[in-house]
């Protein structure tokens, strides 16, 4: 036996409603449990969403950076970020272990009153505090591209007045690109087959 919650009148725990009041005997779950699930649907949504940005850490770095000009090109570098992964939630692509992802997005304007190659487009090169070099990680750069939806300029020239939004990541060790002294060197691509011209370069950290 157990007690009416409305008129306190005794009523058998098998009744569903209250013999005396018609009081519904059942309890706030069981009347609830289309809002329940769709309660723990949205919570594992939030946890799930919450799992995939604390894997997909982005910190930012630098933001509207000064621009540079060459013969050929005004180059801005627009941002320039660390993360922990690229690429769209799947596929996704990581930096072996003890590395980190350093992005670097831009934009360029073709000045130079002429179509421009493909392979005379902007380069870009990280140098750490004991001026070690690292070069572009290409399918890094390929993944996070698709993920934000930039261009890729790979099949067509570049004709004079256009501006292109790209970006190239570089895969480093962790440990000592946080430790600081890190800087971006801005070349420009003069050839085919690799005259590098220095345009400027970026302290990053």
């Amino acid at each position: 036996m157990k007690q009416c919650q409305e008129c306190k009148q005794e009523v058998s725990s098998t009744d569903k409603v209250c013999p005396n009041c018609g009081r519904d005997q059942k309890n706030w779950f069981n009347k609830n449990k289309i809002l329940i699930f769709i309660g723990v649907i949205i919570l594992l949504g939030i946890i799930g969403t919450d799992l995939v940005v604390k894997s997909n850490s982005t910190k930012l770095i630098k933001t509207d950076i000064d621009v540079f000009k060459s013969d050929y090109y005004e180059i801005k570098i627009t941002t320039i970020e660390e993360k922990s992964q690229v690429g769209k939630l799947s596929p996704q692509r990581k930096p072996q272990e003890g590395y980190t992802y350093v992005v670097v997005n831009y934009q360029f304007k073709n000045i130079s009153g002429k179509p421009l190659s493909q392979y005379e487009s902007p380069d870009f090169e990280l140098v750490d505090k004991n001026k070690a070099k690292y070069a572009i990680n290409f399918n890094g750069s390929y993944y996070y591209r698709e993920e934000k939806s930039l261009d890729k300029f790979l099949d067509f020239d570049f004709n004079p007045g256009t501006t292109y939004k790209s970006a190239y990541v570089f895969e480093v060790p962790k440990k000592q690109f946080e430790a600081g002294g890190w800087q971006l060197i801005v070349n420009e691509r003069t050839a085919r087959f690799g005259i590098f011209t220095n345009v400027g370069y970026v302290n990053i950290n």
